[in-house]
């Protein structure tokens, strides 16, 4: 399958065509190639050191390792276990990439039923997690594409919700 990156650059390229612009493949390319540039929220990087003081952290990516190995080091935080696209061959919603991360998991003595999922997109993220019976927390950013932001709609249950990491922390008193 393609990198994320890639997948990137190929989206330049039709983005581009819809809107009648010309871009050249060194643009597209370094479109894709800036995953590791984009910035964390605001309240990220203190809220991840917070809960690595308390949890074991483990990330379910659907960018590539060298992707989220840039993105990591703005994070600052040491994550116990990464399992992305690249790694599995899947791509969230897949249950299958939520598979591997279990058997991850597993390997460093945690159980399914000791996992909490937190993340943003309820068609990606939440409605695979409580298919595959984990309690999940929903950071709902504020966003002015909806609740979806750029996600397919999705209807899905969560157990909590919360409108930042940071709030996340607090909320799991770390």
């Amino acid at each position: 399958g393609l990198l994320y990156p890639r997948i990137l650059e190929r989206v330049a390229h039709i983005v581009a065509a819809h809107f009648g612009v010309v871009i050249r493949p060194a643009e597209a390319h370094a479109f894709g190639a800036s995953i590791g540039d984009w910035p964390a929220f605001p309240d990220t990087c203190a809220a991840l050191a917070r809960l690595a003081g308390r949890f074991r952290l483990a990330v379910i990516s659907n960018v590539d390792r060298a992707s989220f190995a840039r993105t990591n080091e703005r994070l600052r935080v040491a994550f116990d276990a990464v399992v992305t696209a690249e790694d599995t061959g899947f791509w969230k919603p897949d249950p299958r990439m939520f598979e591997a991360a279990f058997a991850r998991l597993a390997a460093l003595g945690i159980t399914k039923q000791r996992t909490l999922h937190v993340a943003q997109s309820l068609y990606h993220d939440h409605v695979p997690a409580k298919a595959l019976g984990l309690r999940t927390i929903w950071v709902d950013r504020p966003s002015r594409l909806g609740a979806a932001g750029l996600s397919p709609e999705a209807k899905a249950a969560y157990d909590a919700r919360t409108t930042t990491l940071a709030a996340v922390a607090d909320l799991l008193g770390a």
